[in-house]
């Protein structure tokens, strides 16, 4: 099925660009060379077709380090293997491996592929925010979403919540992995929502265009993810209590009267709530926003969480400095806008507030 082949991690590819590949394969050669007995044939057969795989498909990569890592630690425990002269020359040369590893790590790796370390998932990747939002249920179904997240969603919410696709591409019929693969036309989409009953929608930003403003709302959105309700009779009640109505993706929609201003203030706030983490952009528009309507101690406490969530962010700054020279703090304001103009010597407000 062309749709499963063109996945890109069943793709044939080249290990020259993951350089970690070669060099643990080196040494594992290096090992079995080195050991004085002969090598085991079940040892053998399985590190070689682990190479074979690794090597023809993205995929199977990582079995060449399952299959022979353990392989390689029983070789590397026997007492045979450190003695005499031979050893001093499999301990140079795996010295060397071991130091061109280390090299190629630090310079290259986090490069050739940029992932995030640490603990726990990758939120950045995954609509951990929006998953929160639809586990505590009371969304219309059913559920459309994105190919590549699917999997994640049904880790969260299933059974509460059906996914509308996943990365299981060999479980899914012919005829849907041939009309995914082809692109939804403008034709055909709404076609296809319709047929599946969809009333409810995650995808990312760049695919809200299919979801146009006048056939859904939107109830939740942060950097990537946006999730959008269908406008029917019966979703009606939902987003009444839930669409965002000001404060949206493409810009706050608000007239300047102080009424509207003060809806546009609540839905940046409960925006902040819901998203995890903090956008220091959005908190920093809080901070203009009840300046504005007159509300400093807001201000300042909005701008002091812009400055939090990061650093770096200098109109955040220079919006604090401004703040409290009209407070007439000004050893604060001084502070404020010298970290303003460290972050970004560009910014002219800052630097004239400054010289003021």
């Amino acid at each position: 099925i062309s749709p499963v082949v063109e996945v890109t991690e069943y793709a044939r590819t080249t290990h020259m660009a993951a350089p970690v590949f070669w060099l643990f394969l080196a040494l594992a050669s290096a090992v079995l060379y080195f050991r004085r007995r002969s090598v085991e044939a079940a040892d053998f057969v399985m590190i070689a077709g682990a190479v074979l795989v690794g090597v023809l498909y993205l995929r199977e990569t990582p079995f060449l380090f399952i299959v022979a890592a353990p392989v390689v630690c029983a070789l590397l425990s026997e007492e045979e293997l450190w003695e005499g002269r031979r050893s001093r020359k499999w301990l140079r040369t795996g010295s060397v491996l071991l130091a061109a590893a280390a090299l190629t790590w630090a310079l290259g790796f986090d490069r050739l592929i940029p992932y995030r370390w640490g603990w726990g998932l990758d939120e950045n990747d995954f609509p951990a925010a929006a998953a929160d939002l639809l586990e505590k249920g009371g969304f219309p179904e059913r559920l459309y979403n994105g190919y590549s997240w699917g999997g994640y969603l049904a880790f969260r919410l299933y059974p509460k919540v059906g996914t509308f696709q996943d990365g299981r591409a060999m479980a899914y019929p012919r005829e849907y992995l041939t009309r995914l693969n082809a692109g939804f036309s403008p034709d055909d989409w709404p076609a296809l929502l319709k047929e599946y009953d969809v009333n409810t929608a995650l995808v990312l930003w760049p695919e809200a265009y299919r979801f146009p403003s006048r056939e859904w709302g939107t109830v939740f959105w942060d950097e990537r993810w946006i999730l959008l309700v269908r406008r029917s009779p019966g979703n009606a009640a939902f987003l009444e209590e839930h669409e965002y109505r000001h404060f949206l993706p493409g810009g706050p929609v608000s007239s300047p009267d102080g009424q509207r201003l003060e809806l546009l203030a609540a839905e940046m706030e409960r925006n902040q709530r819901e998203r995890r983490g903090r956008s220091a952009v959005t908190d920093n528009n809080l901070g203009v926003l009840y300046r504005r309507l007159g509300k400093e101690g807001r201000a300042e406490e909005a701008l002091k969480k812009a400055v939090a969530a990061d650093g770096s962010y200098a109109p955040a700054w220079a919006n604090l400095g401004s703040l409290y020279l009209a407070r007439g703090e000004r050893a604060l304001a001084v502070d404020a806008l010298e970290r303003a103009v460290r972050a970004d010597p560009g910014l002219a407000s800052a630097a004239e507030l400054l010289q003021g």
